[in-house]
């Protein structure tokens, strides 16, 4: 933990004004000893968290931190923007609407409202769910590059949950497949034997998805819902939350 701890001291040294700083002043602003921090830049650099001036040799904070940055400031803002287009969904049908994004290998509920009927399903914020069954997380799947897909399958393997999910990996490459020719996916008792739920996927300004905007309930009411356009709606608070976090299509219009 000392190591990790020193590391993360290297890193907030960078946290001022002054944009470069030499290895004497890392260390300095540290008071770490210089042989430590030059291997802590040293990796650091091999992984883009720091770059070194060619000329100078000083160090600056690199490109993978700016991306990580971009990365979770692109969470925050979903969840700003999505919060309250998760509420009505909640006031218009009655059941849990959630945020999810990609973690890892993980879908994780960031933003979450809630069913005010007794009998609702339990879903908690910051839980990690597997990513092959269930409609948010299968979506989120879905927009994986294929790579992603076999790391996933090759790790976690496609675990049996209920009689619903998928086991193969040829079908759940078709089901992956007819989820990006749709841009939905719907799950009936997948995850949990008594569950339907609905997704539509978030994206960008860079038209990349970054998360899930999925509505789930108990199977007997869920029914009903379908029949009074959740689907339709659903996919319209995917885009309207996708042009505001400034999403263009590719007509040319701010729309999913």
């Amino acid at each position: 933990m000392k190591a990790l701890e020193n590391a993360l001291t290297v890193l907030l040294a960078f946290g001022d004004d002054k944009k470069e700083l030499s290895l004497a002043e890392v260390a300095a602003r540290t008071k770490l000893g210089k042989s430590g921090v030059c291997k802590v830049l040293a990796t650091f650099k091999r992984y883009g968290f720091v770059r070194q001036n060619p000329v100078t040799k000083a160090y600056s904070l690199g490109y993978r931190l700016m991306a990580l940055g971009a990365q979770a400031l692109s969470d925050f803002d979903a969840r700003e923007v999505a919060k309250p287009y998760l509420k009505l969904l909640v006031e218009e049908f009655g059941e849990n609407a959630q945020l999810m994004i990609l973690d890892e290998q993980s879908a994780v509920i960031i933003e979450q409202v809630e069913s005010p009927n007794i009998i609702r399903l339990s879903m908690k914020m910051g839980k990690r769910y597997p990513l092959h069954c269930g409609a948010g997380p299968k979506l989120l799947l879905a927009f994986c590059s294929e790579e992603q897909i076999n790391a996933y399958i090759a790790s976690h393997g496609l675990d049996k949950w209920t009689e619903n999910t998928i086991t193969s990996r040829d079908a759940l490459m078709e089901r992956l497949a007819q989820i990006r020719r749709d841009g939905y996916c719907i799950s009936q008792g997948e995850f949990d034997p008594d569950a339907v739920a609905y997704a539509v996927p978030v994206r960008n300004a860079e038209g990349t998805v970054i998360a899930a905007i999925a509505v789930s309930g108990p199977r007997n009411r869920m029914i009903q819902w379908e029949e009074k356009g959740l689907l339709p709606r659903l996919l319209e608070v995917g885009r309207e939350v996708s042009k505001e976090l400034g999403y263009m299509s590719p007509g040319g219009g701010r729309s999913q």
